[in-house]
C-alpha cells in the first residue's frame, strides 16, 4: 500500500489545506459580504453543472479506470482507448448543448416561481458543465497512473482561492454580483485547461486521430460496462447535488443558501476519504484481475479502519462545538437553522468512511451491476424524503433524507460483498473505535473552558485531538496511523516509540 498512502497522504493534504480556504469561504467571506439568496445562487450555478455532468460523462472516468489495466502496455491500444472517449465525451458536450438550447424555456419555467434570480445565470451552468466533463475525465486519468496530487491541487485548493478572491473583490466594490458569478465559470473553466497541460506534458497522455472503426471496436468492447458506469455515475451525481436543486426549487434560493453552508460543515469529514477512495480504485481494479481477494480484504479493513479514525476525530470536533461555531460565523443565527443538517450530514459522512472501499470493491468486481441497482435505490429513497420533509420541516429534512440514504446504501453493498464475494469488514478493532470514539464525544460535550467561542473551540479541540489520539494509538486502531506516527517521531525528534 505504499503508493497509496502516500498519494492519499498528500491527497488529504491538499484537501485540508483547501478546508482552511473554504471555511474562510463558507463561513465567513460569504455570510459577511453575501446574503443567502445570492450564497444560493452561487451555489446553484455550479452544483446544476455538477449534476448533468456525469450524464455526458456517459460512464468513460469509471470505464478508463476499470479497462486500462489492460491496455497500458500497449501503446496503440492506450492511444486509441483514451482518445476514444475524448471524442464521445465531446460529442454528447455537443448534443447536451443543442438540447439546452431547445428545451431552454422549459428548463428556465422550472425556477421561475421560487428562484427566478437563477435564470439570468442559466447559461453560464452550461459553461461550467463542459469543462467539468473533460476534468472530470483527465482526473480519471491521472487516478490511473496513480498521480492525484495536481488533480487535487485543483479541485481542493485552486477552485476554492479563486472563489475567496471573487468575494473579496465583491466586498471591495471592484466587481459588481454578475461579474462574480462570472469570473466562477471562469474559474473552473481554467481549472480545466491547467490539468489538460498538465496531463499532456507529464504523464505522456496521448491521442490518435478520430477513426470510425476504432470507435466501433472499442464500444462494443466496453458498452455494456459504460452503460452501467453512466447509470452509477449519474446515480452518485443526483444523490450528491438533488438535496440542493430540490431545496431550491421547493423553498428558495435563500434556503439552498444557508443549507449549503451548514452542508460544507458536515463534508469536511470525508475529504480523506475522496483520496483515498481515487488513488485505492485502480489498485482495487487491478487486484480483480489478478484474483487477489486476499489483498482486496486487506485493504478494505485497513482503508476502513483508518478512515474510520480520522472520520470521527472530526465528527467528535464538529459535534462537541457546533454551538460556538455558529457564534463565530457573520450572521450565525440566520444559518443556524441548519444544525441539525450539520450533524446529519456529520454522521453520514463517518459512516461512508467506515464502511470506505464498498462502492470500489463493487464497481470493479464481476458484480458492478448490483452496484447500480443500490444506488438508484438509495437515491429513489433521497427523493421522496426529500419531496416529503422538505415541505413539512425544510432544510433539516434534506439532512435527515441524506443521512438515511447513506445508510441504507452502505449496508445494502456491504450485505452484498460479505454474502457473494466472502470479503469481510469489520474487526474487533471496529467495536474499539466505535468506543473510543462515542465515549470521547459524550465525555467533551458538555465541556466549555472559555467564553470567548474562538478560545472554546481551539481548547476543546485540543484536548479532543490528544485525548482521541493517545486512545487509537494506545488500542493500535490502525496500523497504518501508526506506523506513520512512528516515522514522524523517529525522522523529526529522533524517538522511538
Amino acid at each position: 500500500m505504499g503508493v497509496v498512502i502516500r498519494q492519499s497522504f498528500w491527497g488529504s493534504v491538499f484537501a485540508y489545506v483547501g478546508v482552511v480556504i473554504g471555511y474562510l469561504n463558507a463561513l465567513y467571506l460569504r455570510p459577511k459580504y453575501l446574503d443567502p439568496e445570492q450564497i444560493g445562487l452561487l451555489n446553484i450555478v455550479v452544483n446544476n453543472a455538477l449534476l448533468i455532468a456525469p450524464f455526458i460523462c456517459l460512464g468513460m472516468p469509471s470505464t478508463l479506470v476499470k479497462y486500462y489495466p489492460h491496455v497500458e502496455k500497449d501503446e496503440a491500444r492506450r492511444r486509441s482507448f483514451l482518445s476514444n472517449q475524448i471524442y464521445l465525451i465531446l460529442f454528447a458536450n455537443i448534443l447536451g448543448a443543442l438540447l439546452f438550447f431547445i428545451f431552454t424555456d422549459d428548463i428556465k419555467s422550472v425556477f421561475e416561481k421560487k428562484s427566478a434570480a437563477y435564470n439570468e445565470y442559466i447559461f453560464l451552468s452550461l459553461m461550467i458543465l463542459v469543462s467539468q466533463t473533460f476534468f472530470i475525465q483527465l482526473q480519471s486519468y491521472s487516478r490511473v497512473v496513480l498521480d492525484i496530487v495536481v488533480p487535487a491541487i485543483l479541485k481542493d485548493i485552486y477552485l476554492r482561492i479563486g472563489y475567496a478572491l471573487l468575494i473579496c473583490l465583491y466586498a471591495a466594490n471592484l466587481i459588481d454580483f454578475g461579474d462574480t458569478v462570472k469570473g466562477l465559470t471562469l474559474v473552473y473553466i481554467s481549472a480545466t485547461i491547467i490539468e489538460a497541460m498538465h496531463v499532456l506534458i507529464n504523464q505522456n497522455f496521448k491521442m490518435s486521430l478520430f477513426s470510425w472503426t476504432s470507435m466501433k471496436n472499442w464500444i462494443a468492447e466496453t458498452w455494456n460496462y459504460s452503460i452501467y458506469n453512466l447509470a452509477a455515475s449519474a446515480g452518485n451525481s443526483i444523490y450528491t447535488n438533488i438535496s440542493f436543486l430540490l431545496i431550491t426549487t421547493l423553498i428558495g434560493l435563500e434556503s439552498n443558501g444557508i443549507f449549503t453552508t451548514c452542508f460544507y460543515i458536515g463534508i469536511i469529514i470525508e475529504l480523506p476519504n475522496r483520496a483515498v477512495l481515487m488513488i485505492t480504485a485502480p489498485v482495487v481494479s487491478r487486484e480483480f484481475k489478478n484474483k487477489n481477494y486476499v489483498e482486496i480484504e486487506n485493504l478494505y479493513q485497513r482503508s476502513s479502519l483508518t478512515l474510520g479514525c480520522i472520520g470521527f476525530l472530526f465528527l467528535i470536533g464538529i459535534v462537541c462545538n457546533i454551538e460556538d461555531l455558529f457564534l463565530m460565523i457573520p450572521n450565525g443565527k440566520v444559518f443556524s437553522q441548519g444544525l441539525y443538517v450539520v450533524m446529519a450530514i456529520s454522521f453520514a459522512k463517518v459512516f461512508d468512511m467506515l464502511f470506505g472501499l464498498n462502492g470500489n470493491i463493487l464497481a470493479y468486481s464481476e458484480h458492478y451491476r448490483v452496484n447500480v441497482y443500490f444506488l438508484l435505490l438509495s437515491v429513489a429513497v433521497l427523493c421522496i424524503l426529500n419531496l416529503t420533509l422538505l415541505p413539512t420541516i425544510g432544510i433539516n429534512g434534506a439532512g435527515i433524507a441524506f443521512l438515511v440514504s447513506t445508510i441504507l446504501f452502505n449496508l445494502l453493498k456491504h450485505y452484498y460483498i460479505v454474502r457473494h464475494l466472502k470479503i469481510s469488514l469489520f474487526t474487533k478493532n471496529h467495536i474499539w473505535l466505535l468506543l473510543i470514539g462515542f465515549g470521547t464525544m459524550l465525555l467533551f460535550y458538555f465541556v466549555s473552558i472559555w467564553e470567548s467561542p474562538v478560545l472554546n473551540i481551539v481548547g476543546k479541540s485540543a484536548l479532543i485531538s490528544t485525548f482521541y489520539g493517545i486512545l487509537i494509538y494506545k488500542f493500535n486502531i490502525s496500523r497504518d496511523i501508526n506506523s506513520f506516527v512512528k516515522s514522524i517521531f523517529k525522522k523529526y525528534l529522533n524517538i522511538k516509540i
